[in-house]
């Protein structure tokens, strides 16, 4: 397991070495409460968390919701990133720790990430909500990857989100809402499937801004 952390707000400004000192306290109350043997190592900005498959597991309620972060969450005044990786191999494992971590990162609030040895991550936040990708990408997706400048893993992503919606129509507040991402980074997504015609503009809605519209797009990803 590979936490490390985000950008404090200067008026909530930490240490590292502060921050590395709580996390370290919150992590040991922590395994002393849910009773699994651990081995915990610095890293840059954060921690590395050995442990075997069986305590991850166990850890995240069978790859369903993750109790370290709801923990974190109530006993550290900081934000952070988990990342979980399980491999066949302590390399393995290790790497997809650290992909892991990178995932969770990218999100705008704090959230954890698994990926298992078989290429297949999930996203998990505090709102219980997963998200459950394929790192094995198909022909298919590579190309429209090329065609789109985006990559594989964020069209995964929106295929994932647009799995969930029964017309394939989005927004980009929507989109960046479901990934967790900025705006902004929506906007950028939508452009390039746009310009690759992997989408299509069909509309405009209101906004909570008065006088301020958004564009209505439908997503054309299989």
């Amino acid at each position: 397991v590979v936490i490390t952390f985000k950008k404090e707000k200067q008026r909530n400004f930490l240490s590292e070495a502060e921050r590395l000192k709580r996390l370290t306290v919150a992590l040991k109350k922590f395994g002393n409460g849910m009773c699994f043997e651990y081995i915990l190592q610095p890293r840059h900005n954060g921690l590395e968390l050995w442990t075997q498959k069986k305590e991850i597991e166990r850890i995240t309620e069978n790859l369903q919701n993750c109790a370290l972060q709801s923990f974190l969450d109530d006993n550290t005044d900081f934000s952070y990133a988990i990342g979980y990786g399980i491999g066949k191999d302590l390399y393995q494992a290790q790497i997809n720790a650290i992909n892991a971590n990178k995932e969770a990162a990218m999100r705008i609030e704090t959230s954890s990430c698994l990926i298992d040895g078989n290429g297949i991550q999930i996203m998990m936040n505090k709102n219980n909500v997963r998200m459950v990708i394929d790192r094995n990408y198909s022909v298919t997706t590579r190309l429209m990857a090329q065609n789109s400048g985006l990559s594989p893993l964020t069209l995964e992503k929106i295929r994932a989100v647009m799995g969930q919606s029964s017309d394939r129509r989005i927004t980009s507040g929507e989109l960046a809402r479901k990934l967790i991402v900025s705006r902004r980074a929506a906007n950028i997504y939508l452009s390039a499937l746009l310009k690759a015609h992997y989408a299509e503009v069909i509309g405009e809605q209101a906004t909570e801004h008065r006088g301020r519209k958004e564009k209505i797009y439908i997503i054309k990803i299989a």
